[in-house]
């Protein structure tokens, strides 16, 4: 009887060990699941904001040229 419950109790704590390493490898799994999603978000969001700033540098500089162009058409 004492050998039979030693074993019980062992096989119990086997599996135990098992589903808590399972659980572990799904944790896992899905933080980095989660992780590489943010990553691409956030690399989403930096290209649009690059691109953003360039479209902002470019109407800056146009307004430049065209300020320049009206500086230039006062002093004929």
């Amino acid at each position: 009887m004492k050998n039979e419950t030693i074993n019980f109790i062992l096989i119990c704590v086997a599996y135990f060990s098992i589903g808590l390493i399972l659980a572990g490898n799904y944790v896992q799994d899905k933080t980095i699941k989660i992780t590489q999603d943010t990553l691409e978000t956030l690399i989403k969001i930096e290209m649009v904001t690059e691109k953003q700033f360039n479209n902002l540098q470019d109407r800056v500089k146009e307004l430049e040229d065209d300020g320049s162009r009206r500086i230039a058409n006062i002093r004929k």
